[in-house]
């Protein structure tokens, strides 16, 4: 099968499975059928898993011999989720759209692209057949959390071996990305008491209280801009853990002291980091600063301010040792010299923690178009990731030498 030939039916697929708009944190049976539909076919056995949330599943896909106890083979790993399109495209976002060389729609490059042509793999092993075993691993509500992943890792049973290697499909430009970090969600509600703003001492309001919450929570992020921390050095843009307060939202009406505040903010950990522990922190300042604030409150009697917390989730950090066979042998493949980290959590941290693989992100397509409008692919990128993955599974390639060249252009 020539380039050509494999592009029209990755084009067609991923056509297909825009058309079925799988918006995040909502159900996606409609991509799950048509995935289930396309790999209907001798040779492949497919796997539906549910994941977290009512109506959303996890699709584990198995080509060729089974997977021994040394677990050599190769993982393909995607998620069927995308960002909701919001305005300013110039063609339909669920429509794939061909526009100066490129196909254009919501997906495209995070990572539906990516899906439909590791999908094909799938086909082809199944036609042709792969010396080692081959398995996809497509999950839900990555771009919320990960929390298919995390259902998967959970829920996965150990007699089931999957492969140990295992590329996961980011649009990382081609490049080897072995080391992410991770980012851990936290939702604080600071609790006050509800008075008339005319006697506002019969209340303690909990916006009052979040003035002191941010300076502590400010000053804490300074203090991570300068301390670093492990692996720092692959993280250029950012070489530390960063933390952001990403929504407020409090009081009830402007005549009442405000009742509540609630605070949602994100720690982004680098690899060798543990999330609780810098979490931690956060709720040390965030209880300092309540407390500063109750020094300066004229309350009386009033009960102090309560803080809730809540868990929004935990991407882990992925830090995918140098020497792992996988890191190696791709790194060769694109005559990559240096470690590359990223700022974007991954399913990865996921199938490393959970399901004890060696992961790397490895795909076409840049972050700089996704989650944006007009979000597009490169099919001569996507040619040369085809060739490389399917180099990797033991498949015949076509001409990868022409695909290489195409996507450099």
């Amino acid at each position: 099968m020539d380039i050509r030939t494999q592009r029209d039916a990755d084009r067609d697929l991923l056509a297909r499975l825009l058309a079925t708009e799988p918006v995040t944190d909502r159900p996606n049976r409609a991509i799950v059928d048509r995935l289930t539909e396309h790999l209907d076919r001798p040779g492949l056995r497919v796997q539906r898993h549910a994941a977290d949330g009512e109506d959303r599943w996890n699709l584990v896909v198995f080509a060729g011999p089974p997977v021994a106890a040394d677990r050599a083979g190769l993982v393909l790993s995607g998620h069927l989720d995308v960002v909701p399109p919001g305005e300013g495209w110039s063609t339909p976002p669920f429509t794939l759209t061909e526009r100066d060389g490129r196909w254009h729609g919501r997906g495209t490059c995070d990572m539906l692209g990516f899906v439909a042509m590791a999908a094909n793999l799938l086909v082809r092993a199944a036609e042709e057949g792969v010396p080692r075993p081959l398995v996809l691993v497509l999950t839900a509500d990555e771009e919320i959390g990960s929390r298919g992943a995390a259902a998967l890792a959970a829920d996965w049973s150990p007699q089931e071996r999957l492969p140990r290697d295992a590329v996961v499909g980011e649009p990382t430009g081609l490049r080897v990305v072995r080391l992410h970090k991770g980012h851990a969600k936290r939702r604080f509600v600071l609790r006050g008491t509800s008075a008339h703003s005319g006697t506002p001492h019969l209340g303690r309001s909990a916006i009052e209280a979040a003035g002191p919450v941010l300076q502590r929570l400010a000053a804490l992020r300074r203090e991570l801009l300068a301390e670093g921390g492990p692996n720092a050095d692959c993280f250029t843009s950012a070489p530390f853990p960063v933390l952001t307060v990403g929504r407020i939202a409090g009081g009830e009406a402007v005549n009442m002291v405000a009742e509540s505040c609630t605070l949602d903010l994100g720690v982004r950990v680098l690899p060798g980091q543990r999330s609780e522990d810098l979490l931690a922190r956060v709720r040390a300042a965030v209880a300092a600063g309540v407390a500063d604030a109750a020094s300066l409150d004229d309350g009386g009697e009033v009960p102090p301010v309560e803080i809730i917390e809540t868990d929004l989730g935990d991407n882990p950090p992925l830090g995918t040792p140098r020497d792992a066979a996988i890191v190696a042998r791709l790194m060769d493949l694109v005559e990559q010299q240096e470690d590359q980290g990223v700022s974007f959590a991954s399913d990865g941290g996921h199938l490393a923690g959970g399901l004890g693989m060696e992961p790397v992100l490895f795909g076409p397509g840049h972050m700089r178009v996704a989650h944006r409008p007009d979000e597009h692919l490169d099919p001569a990128e996507l040619d040369a990731a085809r060739a490389i993955i399917a180099g990797l599974a033991g498949l015949p390639v076509a001409a990868p030498a022409d695909a290489a060249a195409e996507a450099g252009r």
